[in-house]
């Protein structure tokens, strides 16, 4: 793992040794197989983490029973303070687990050291940075792979859609139910029935239309208003999080 200053931050909070290193050892196998660059910082305490920059972190993980301040502990301050970052509580129990919803965790780990769920989780969080991912789609008898991050928008064509890609527009035979389950959150969002945006390419979210980068706007259906400038909101807080620099 490199790229402390190119990569996304991720903190591992435990007051056990062995614990930090079996995520961050995890995390540097998984490393491995991604595009992207992170950098990891592990702390022996919720006062020792709470004393640094947090909000350079996009995630962390949290021992809920620590000596001091336990992980639930910290979490609350993170969010009184306006902090968004994903949060992985990791405990030997699920006492904790339905209070984790309440400072919404990406995830709550029973500590039984299980790789595949912990590579789970990361599945899920690294979703939201889909750079060098690729879906295929079938476009007549054959099939062709597209990159995500060349995508701006899909519309429905009769039974087919139509991928508009910063270069060219490719029509598909699939449906919009389809690729509607190829092109999900936090990447891509779907304003209304008939399209599904790139959130990176949008550029505004106005009252009732999606403003993409290419000069294209696409109405809001009104039961998606709500939820449309949540999805762009949270998208544009991620990516903030990718870029921030020391």
């Amino acid at each position: 793992m490199s790229g402390e200053m190119d990569g996304i931050r991720i903190a591992i909070c435990d007051d056990c040794e062995e614990d930090r290193k079996f995520i961050k050892d995890v995390l540097d196998e998984y490393a491995k197989g991604q595009k992207n660059l992170f950098y990891v910082e592990e702390f022996e305490s919720g006062e020792a983490f709470l004393r640094r920059e947090t909000n350079r972190f996009a995630l962390i993980f949290l021992d809920i029973f620590m000596t001091g301040i336990n992980g639930m502990e910290v979490a609350r301050t993170l969010r009184e303070r306006g902090e968004k970052a994903m949060l992985v509580f990791c405990s030997s129990s699920r006492e904790f687990a339905v209070e984790s919803y309440e400072v919404n965790a990406l995830h709550y780990l029973i500590k039984d050291r299980n790789r595949e769920l912990l590579y789970q989780v990361l599945d899920k969080f690294f979703q939201a940075f889909p750079v060098g991912r690729s879906i295929e789609v079938k476009t007549g008898r054959e099939r062709r792979m597209i990159l995500m991050q060349d995508i701006v928008y899909v519309e429905a064509n009769n039974k087919k859609c139509i991928v508009h890609t910063k270069a060219e527009e490719i029509e598909v035979t699939m449906t919009m139910s389809e690729m509607n389950e190829l092109l999900t959150l936090p990447e891509f969002a779907r304003p209304i029935r008939y399209a599904i945006v790139s959130l990176k390419e949008v550029t505004a979210v106005p009252t009732d239309i999606v403003r993409l980068s290419n000069g294209v706007e696409i109405p809001i259906g009104r039961g998606e208003r709500k939820n449309m400038k949540q999805a762009f909101a949270e998208y544009r807080w991620m990516v903030s999080k990718m870029s921030e620099r020391g």
